[in-house]
């Protein structure tokens, strides 16, 4: 496929309005495209307001073999609302890699909509522990390790949410490269913020030109064929999120590819402490200011000194 070039430093890797060529990809449509942001940007709004979203994420507790509290007591490993007992569940981790919950005396609690009094509990949000409708815990992992996780609808975090924060679109960002891929599928360790290795697969490289360099992305691939990129840049720890952003873009066409910065956002830590995001491969650190995208939203997640 030729890429329809313009004047300039970026026309290598730019799709630009107006452009005149013989073939390739169709004339960009700017108010199209920006009508097509500011959809992604209320859709990925929607979604961080939602039940499930990470603001209704309210702790995080790593098991060891012992005894775990989960109750509104000071002491307690997994921290719940005063409306519940100081201590509601006991959850035993044993040597075998198995979490045992019980129920304390006087407390209701469902699995999968059943009432609940004793048993193990399984892995993922499906099996979680309801203590009523607003509020329940899982088993939860990172990497190799497990913890409980926790989900309150009423989390303060919810409640005092502002909003995302985002530069103005920018079509400069706007990415056209190659999808060089790679003989087979690989596997690929990614390290998250909390220390734990975490496996993804990827089938190649985004390959672009950044006024004159050459940059290379590793990109995972979702189950849809969708690209993941876990990213940062030079303005990574001043106007965004300091550990990384996450950027989506749809599946490689043949050997090239479309990316478009503007679409990168904050991962779940960038708005909450009780979560286990990947951090950027060496190569996803990018030698340059992407300008565009979300903004940090919590001005303690950035440098400032």
């Amino acid at each position: 496929m030729r890429t329809c070039l313009g004047s300039g430093s970026l026309s290598a890797i730019l799709l630009i309005a107006g452009t005149a060529c013989t073939s390739g990809p169709p004339p960009f449509d700017e108010a199209a495209w920006l009508e097509g942001e500011e959809a992604y940007r209320q859709r990925v709004e929607d979604e961080l307001t939602a039940d499930r979203s990470w603001l209704t994420v309210a702790d995080l507790h790593f098991l060891t073999v012992r005894d775990h509290v989960v109750g509104s007591g000071e002491d307690a490993d997994l921290r719940l609302p005063d409306r519940f007992p100081e201590v509601a569940v006991t959850v035993s981790w044993t040597a075998e890699g198995k979490a045992i919950a019980r129920v304390a005396e006087g407390v209701s609690a469902t699995v999968g909509g059943e009432p609940f009094t004793e048993g193990e509990l399984v892995l993922g949000e499906d099996g979680a522990l309801h203590l009523d409708d607003r509020l329940w815990f899982w088993l939860h992992y990172s990497g190799e390790r497990r913890a409980l996780r926790l989900r309150d609808l009423d989390n303060p975090l919810r409640a005092n949410f502002t909003g995302r924060k985002w530069f103005p679109p920018d079509p400069r960002f706007r990415v056209a490269g190659a999808f060089e891929r790679f003989p087979e599928r690989r596997h690929v360790d990614a390290i998250n913020i909390r220390g734990d290795i975490e496996e993804y697969v990827s089938d190649g490289e985004f390959v672009f030109d950044w006024e004159g360099q050459e940059v290379r992305m590793l990109a995972f691939t979702r189950s849809n064929g969708n690209l993941f990129f876990v990213m940062s840049d030079d303005t990574s720890g001043a106007e965004t999120y300091r550990a990384a952003r996450f950027l989506t873009a749809p599946p490689p066409e043949g050997d090239r590819a479309v990316v478009d910065f503007n679409r990168a956002v904050n991962p779940p830590c960038g708005f909450n402490a009780f979560t286990t995001c990947p951090t950027p491969p060496a190569q996803n650190r990018l030698p340059m200011r992407v300008e565009a995208g979300e903004l940090a939203y919590h001005p303690a997640f950035t440098n400032t000194d």
